[in-house]
């Protein structure tokens, strides 16, 4: 039993993109963003947090899902979209 895979052919991130596919991923991102924004607000002031540490905390969440949605979806060639959940993010603030 042999497994014959045919190779993907080079990668041309720039040819596979065009227009609608760049809005469409910049209204998803952008929903996903804001719909969850303030929870993230709001459970750093309630962890106490400076308004810097809360900066900090947003950058570095926003960097981590930008640079793996970029990297999962050149790697399978199809749109993936990383985002945090928010009722995960409840379960983490205080009751």
């Amino acid at each position: 039993m042999t497994s014959s895979t045919t190779p993907l052919p080079p990668l041309r991130p720039l040819a596979d993109t065009s227009p609608s596919a760049i809005v469409a991923g910049f209204v998803a991102m952008m929903t996903g963003y804001t719909s969850s924004l303030v929870l993230m607000f709001q459970a750093g002031q309630a962890a106490h947090l400076t308004a810097a540490q809360i900066s900090s905390w947003i950058w570095a969440l926003s960097i981590g899902m930008g640079l793996t949605t970029i990297g999962l979806s050149l790697r399978y060639r199809t749109p993936v979209v990383i985002a945090w959940s928010s009722r995960g993010r409840r379960r983490a603030l205080p009751c």
